[in-house]
């Protein structure tokens, strides 16, 4: 009883969760901007003369986000890139380079924490562009390379010129503090784009407003702290027998799971922002870039009222663009890309 009961309360909390934007249709004009007429965009970075030159910097930073379940404003601490959830949309051609210098401007790692076990050491971290087929060796791509906290390290990774366009992303991927850093925020978009023959020729698609989404779910603490892990954790999940003892407790039970509740808060986001409103006006067709940023999390996505024309996966094209019916969902698994073409319908307001 106990057991079906936590289900129930765990699947209620999930598609409450999914609430992640509200698309509006009007007769009105859509109006052009870094805000897609309301809604949120991140900063882009384009390379220039065949590299993109730039910094990221890795610091904890306030921003404000809204409880789905009570509507209370909150301020949250968490890790980000350049302070903000998410980080800057990365854009490169084919052949170019990106010339990344990553300053870790997180705190400083503590002195003393679960005497040597996994995981450990919080605010280290490197950089991993998810999904890119570039070299894994040296200062490219090294998910093995350490960034201590107070160091700026140089990145520099080569986009092979037969390299498939698309939508990729960027992250930290050090064992041991990737979680933590998931939690608060810390990823980016990565485009590859340009090219006669792509999908970005494709005049249809061409014509159409490209729009990122970000779907992350961040945690925090009852004070808006994200919080590493149970420091006095001898177990990964918690023990049934003795729930209230810390040892017993799980690794991550300080965010309010495996017997720990009421101990932290959920934001399901949308490019950093819980609950956005998107503008179309009806006939329009978008591109939606779609991206799974969460940590652990399993997305079901559906737009209320209307289809969705998938046009590629992972960055990789489609054969032929895939219709669904209205309201069917799209499953995206963690680290998941989807790149649909909406069309908008009759006006009035619809849920995603």
């Amino acid at each position: 009883m106990l057991r079906r009961h936590w289900l129930q309360a765990f699947v209620v909390a999930a598609v409450v969760g999914l609430l992640a934007a509200f698309l509006t249709i009007s007769r009105g004009q859509t109006s052009a901007g870094h805000d897609v007429h309301g809604f949120p965009q991140p900063q882009v970075r384009h390379s220039s003369h065949g590299t993109l030159r730039t910094t990221l910097h890795a610091r904890i930073a306030e921003n404000t986000l809204v409880d789905q379940f009570s509507g209370e404003t909150r301020l949250v601490n968490t890790p980000t890139f350049e302070g903000t959830i998410p980080g800057p949309t990365l854009v490169v051609k084919p052949g170019d380079a990106l010339s990344i210098n990553l300053a870790n401007d997180l705190p400083a790692n503590p002195e003393v924490q679960r005497t040597g076990a996994f995981p450990r050491d919080p605010y280290t971290m490197n950089l991993h562009t998810h999904g890119l087929s570039v070299s894994p060796l040296g200062i490219s791509d090294n998910i093995f390379r350490r960034m201590e906290p107070g160091t700026a390290n140089p990145i520099e990774v080569h986009v092979p010129r037969d390299h498939p366009r698309g939508t990729y992303w960027y992250h930290p991927h050090k064992h041991g503090s990737v979680t933590f850093q998931f939690l608060g925020g810390m990823a980016g978009f990565l485009m590859i784009q340009g090219g006669p023959g792509t999908l970005d020729a494709l005049p249809e698609v061409k014509a159409a407003k490209d729009v990122v989404m970000g779907f992350q779910v961040i945690r925090t603490d009852l004070n808006g702290q994200v919080v590493f892990v149970n420091q006095a954790a001898t177990l990964f999940g918690t023990s049934p027998f003795d729930p209230m003892n810390p040892a017993k407790q799980g690794v991550w039970s300080t965010y309010g799971i495996n017997g720990a509740p009421q101990r932290s808060y959920f934001y399901f986001t949308s490019n950093g922002v819980t609950n956005p409103t998107l503008h179309m006006r009806p006939g329009e067709v978008q591109r939606w870039r779609w991206l799974n940023a969460a940590e652990g999390e399993n997305l079901l996505v559906a737009l209320q009222g209307h289809g969705l024309n998938i046009v590629a996966m992972d960055a990789i094209t489609v054969g032929e663009m895939t219709r669904l019916p209205p309201d069917t969902p799209v499953v995206m698994g963690p680290g998941q890309r989807f790149d649909v073409l909406v069309k908008a319908g009759a006006p009035g307001t619809y849920l995603l």
